[in-house]
């Protein structure tokens, strides 16, 4: 669950950041802008899932493990905490968000004593939102089905700024 203890968790320490007033809006969307052109530019987000890449983190310093495997799933993650933020509102017409996820696994789990289970954060994202994430988790955290921003973003009324650079072959999300 490395693409949720550490990336997830990135992103929700940027939310504290905006909420605490140390950075503006403008600020966040700029840094998360600048993580999802990150992900979007590295091949081997193309082909390792967040799963994946959070499972062969404890063979770090393998030398079994191809070079062009190596993506952070600290960004893999962030990416992850801003489509289940985002979907979370969408779903609930903004009743629910990462908050609720993250006052659930508290309660459900640290309260308790107890580590989250492999599919814990899934089954909290079920009981906090009454849908189903089956396909979500097979596509984005298991899988590594390409992203449509434009369509993310649209309900909330941002519309992201998708450029590509032929020169360096890079593509930028601005948001």
């Amino acid at each position: 669950l490395h693409w949720f203890t550490e990336g997830v968790t990135d992103y929700y320490s940027f939310l504290t950041i905006v909420r605490a007033g140390i950075w503006s809006e403008e600020q966040f969307l700029k840094r998360l802008g600048e993580n999802l052109t990150q992900v979007e530019n590295d091949y081997a987000a193309w082909v390792r899932s967040a799963y994946k890449v959070s499972m062969d983190s404890w063979y770090d310093q393998s030398n079994y493990r191809p070079s062009e495997w190596n993506v952070s799933y600290y960004t893999l993650g962030m990416r992850l905490g801003l489509l289940i933020d985002m979907r979370l509102r969408q779903q609930s017409k903004g009743r629910i968000g990462m908050d609720d996820l993250m006052r659930y696994l508290y309660a459900n789990y640290y309260e308790k004593n107890r580590g989250v289970p492999e599919d814990g954060i899934q089954e909290a994202l079920e009981e906090i939102s009454g849908e189903n994430w089956t396909d979500f988790f097979q596509r984005y955290v298991n899988g590594v089905v390409p992203f449509n921003y434009s369509k993310l973003f649209k309900s909330f009324g941002i519309q992201p700024n998708m450029q590509a650079n032929p020169v360096l072959g890079m593509r930028e999300v601005g948001i």
